[in-house]
């Protein structure tokens, strides 16, 4: 999952993915998958549902393994 942060907006969310494994690594590495959103914007929560699609990312390691995502 992620996290983002936007201090400016009060907004803080945790960003996960709702199937493991939606990673795909050919000649290039590819994320894509449905996820869920949680967090707080003012200290109020907020829930949400979205689709994440990533290329381009980190050193080819794929997520999780020496890509940009923690």
């Amino acid at each position: 999952g992620w996290r983002l942060s936007l201090p400016a907006e009060g907004l803080e969310l945790e960003i996960e993915p709702r199937l493991p494994q939606q990673e795909l690594v050919h000649t290039f590495t590819y994320w894509e998958g449905a996820v869920a959103v949680n967090g707080h914007r003012h200290g109020r929560p907020v829930t949400g549902a979205g689709y994440v699609e990533l290329t381009g990312y980190g050193d080819g390691g794929g997520v999780g393994r020496g890509g940009t995502q923690g």
